[in-house]
């Protein structure tokens, strides 16, 4: 699960492939990405999407252990998202409330490789720039704001 969140956010998106089983697929209500080879082709589009600056954070990850070689998943996602109107990624990219609030959905099977995504579905629950924007997003995001401000008064030895 982190390192789906790693590929796509530092510009390796087409590695997620790595991270399913030849057959696994990922969708969600507008696309599905079929097989190893279908995923890696359609992450290539997001990798090469430079302009883009993006944090994917999963949290309350739940796996339930189905028997010793499936197990499903849950675990909401927070994507943080920015476009640079420059066409080139901006680092640090400005902040704003969540690009989207919502969940994923996962199977996995054991591999000799080890554990592997069979399936991953997002489901989104709240989009942001619409008028449904929920006020928690929002406060979630200031208090991200606040907590970055502390951790980056606290590296300059300032006192809070």
């Amino acid at each position: 699960i982190n390192q789906y969140c790693l590929f796509v956010d530092f510009g390796e998106a087409t590695r997620i492939a790595e991270l399913f089983v030849e057959d696994g697929w990922w969708a969600n209500d507008s696309i599905r990405m079929e097989g190893q080879d279908g995923i890696r082709r359609e992450f290539g589009k997001r990798q090469g999407v430079t302009r883009r600056t993006s944090r994917h954070l999963c949290t309350n990850v739940l796996i339930d252990v189905v028997d010793e070689d499936h197990a499903t998943g849950i675990c909401y996602l927070i994507n943080y998202r920015h476009d640079s109107q420059t066409g080139v990624a901006e680092m640090p990219a400005p902040a704003d409330a969540p690009k989207f609030v919502g969940e994923y959905r996962d199977t996995f099977v054991r591999t000799p490789e080890g554990w592997r995504f069979a399936t991953r579905r997002p489901q989104g629950e709240w989009g942001v720039g619409s008028a449904a924007t929920p006020a928690a997003a929002i406060a979630a995001n200031a208090v991200s704001r606040s907590v970055f401000s502390r951790l980056t008064r606290r590296s300059t030895g300032a006192r809070f």
